[in-house]
């Protein structure tokens, strides 16, 4: 995992240590717990690829999954899917709250 990818998920609302400067890099572990109720599977492809996979729909998507990019690491595969439920719950959000 990158710092990049740690501040996105530190930016998107993941927990952090208490106290610390630096985003925190979460384990595998700490990541499907984050994804909380939508986290469905995480499967390595046939050439060695990670992909996590939720239940969350992208709006105006017919298909209720979202599965990650292929990633080498598992927990990129599973940091992209916490980034995308998270987007995906302000966009629900904004869509129940619209701005008058």
């Amino acid at each position: 995992m990158t710092q990049e990818l740690a501040k996105m998920l530190k930016d998107a609302g993941f927990p952090q240590k208490a106290g610390a400067d630096v985003p925190h890099f979460p384990v595998l572990s700490e990541l499907i717990e984050g994804c909380e109720k939508y986290f469905w599977s995480l499967r390595r492809t046939p050439d060695g690829k990670w992909l996590a996979t939720g239940h969350i729909a992208a709006k105006d998507s017919q298909v209720p999954y979202y599965e990650s990019t292929p990633y080498d690491e598992p927990d990129v595969a599973v940091a992209e899917l916490y980034l995308s439920i998270k987007l995906r719950e302000r966009e629900v959000k904004k869509e129940s709250h619209p701005k008058k």
